[in-house]
């Protein structure tokens, strides 16, 4: 009778187990997604800042070349 008791707290261990993976898995999925989209976004916004600082360059040029 003991050996059931022992066998039926191992399933418990291994399902606390499965279930504290499960939670690892999906927090570090989520935590990549963060990563992502920060990536992209800061990504976006130092071409667009590198876009206008070309801009701002040309303009300089150009009002150089009329004065």
């Amino acid at each position: 009778m003991q050996m059931k008791g022992k066998k039926v707290e191992s399933v418990k261990n291994n399902n606390k187990k499965r279930v504290i993976n499960k939670k690892a898995i999906i927090g570090l999925i989520v935590i990549l997604g963060i990563l992502l989209l920060t990536f992209t976004f800061t990504k976006q916004f130092v071409e667009s800042s590198g876009s206008t600082a070309k801009q701002n360059e040309e303009t300089n040029a150009e009002t150089r070349a009329t004065s």
